[in-house]
């Protein structure tokens, strides 16, 4: 079984950094309170030409740089995706992310830096659920349940990452594949119980063969 692990909010501190750059666009006040769906930036700010302004700010990956861009890891996300190399197998574990076109190389760079994950372990995806028709089941982590959802209703088991709460987008769809999809969709706080959960889904889908 494979771990797939988002990169953005759930292993480093991207929304803080798209905040600012709305804030400085816009010369408003926006917090991270102000977001209660996740593609809201997206659809609140546009420029002359319609185009969301959040969108430019993957543009350039500048944001990326591991020497002084504004994202870094949350705490602990080093230590946790060294955790799950031991539990699943440092081949098993990938990074499972989106990106505009031209940034992929910035990414790629930032994770192995950060993450010691190679190249071939790092995968681009809008619908993150056509991972595993390339490498086979596994685990998804991810903060936003439009990924989570698209593992769930496939039949694989899904975990949506809110970092101790901080995330409360979307949260009546999250009700939603709680109630529905019990025995796969989860929600964690923190990295702690997200190996836990990950332990017991795989020693689950172990046990039945």
């Amino acid at each position: 079984m494979k771990a797939y692990i988002d990169l953005d909010n759930t292993l480093v501190n991207t929304v803080d950094s798209w905040i600012e750059f709305i804030n400085s666009k816009e010369n408003i006040n926006l917090t991270l309170e102000d977001i209660h769906t996740y593609p809201w930036l997206s659809m609140k700010f546009k420029d002359e030409n319609g185009k969301g302004i959040y969108d430019h700010y993957w543009e350039s990956g500048d944001e990326y740089c591991i020497y002084d861009g504004k994202i870094k890891p949350h705490t602990g996300s080093q230590e946790f995706i060294d955790e799950l190399k031991s539990m699943f197998g440092k081949e098993n574990v990938h990074i499972v992310t989106m990106a505009l076109d031209g940034i992929e190389r910035f990414k790629n760079k930032f994770i192995k830096h950060y993450f010691k994950i190679d190249p071939e372990n790092i995968h681009y995806y809008h619908n993150k659920y056509d991972v595993t028709k390339k490498l086979g089941s596994g685990i998804l982590l991810d903060d936003y349940q439009k990924h989570t959802r698209s593992f769930v209703t496939n039949g694989s088991p899904s975990i949506l990452f809110t970092n101790n709460g901080k995330y409360k987008w979307d949260i009546d769809q999250t009700k939603e594949l709680e109630n529905k999809y019990s025995e796969l969709f989860y929600v964690v706080d923190n990295y702690e119980q997200a190996l836990w959960r990950m332990h017991c889904i795989k020693n689950k889908y172990n046990e039945a063969g």
